[in-house]
């Protein structure tokens, strides 16, 4: 699967209400954009250094997380998305809009 087929998934599924509601508040979205070609899928709840480590040691390249990396926990965003992009590996995650799905 390309990254872009993974977005048109999300846009295919979503309603468009549910993605315009949060659109540009922080509550979908790619963080980091790494391989176009995904054969390796991996998934947590919380972006963390951690769960970026678990990535990289699995060879994932998409990280799909309900939550982005937490902002008020100083400088994990930062090191998470930098072990990231040294690992070519695309992260997105989906807060609000998979909050209220309806499946």
């Amino acid at each position: 699967m390309l990254i872009k087929d993974f977005e048109n998934f999300i846009i295919e599924n979503f309603t468009k209400e549910k993605l315009d509601i949060v659109k540009g508040k922080n509550e979908y979205g790619f963080t980091n954009i790494g391989r176009e070609e995904v054969f390796k899928l991996g998934y947590c709840t919380n972006l963390t250094i951690e769960s970026a480590q678990e990535a990289t040691k699995n060879n994932v390249d998409l990280l799909i997380t309900h939550h982005d990396a937490w902002e008020w926990m100083s400088g994990i965003k930062e090191e998470a998305l930098e072990i990231l992009k040294q690992s070519n590996i695309t992260h997105f995650f989906i807060h609000a809009p998979l909050d209220d799905a309806e499946f």
